[in-house]
């Protein structure tokens, strides 16, 4: 999901995984790249992890529609 309000952009991604592949992914992958990155506009970047369900919701929130197409 992708929303835009008031120059914000807000992106939510839910995943279903087997959990330790999901946590391998975030820290060995994903956090280092979005470091790597150093992007300006990511203004708030968490994965919320749910092991009972086996599922991952992650929120991402830009100052605005350019730094996101940047990281993306």
């Amino acid at each position: 999901m992708l929303t835009q309000d008031e120059n914000l952009v807000d992106v939510t991604v839910s995943v279903q995984y087997r959990i330790s592949n999901l946590k391998d992914f975030v820290l060995n992958e994903q956090c280092p790249f979005i470091q790597s990155k150093e992007e300006e506009g990511l203004i708030k970047f968490e994965w919320f992890i749910d092991e009972e369900t086996k599922t991952g919701t992650l929120i991402e929130v830009f100052k605005d529609a350019i730094s996101w197409e940047r990281l993306a």
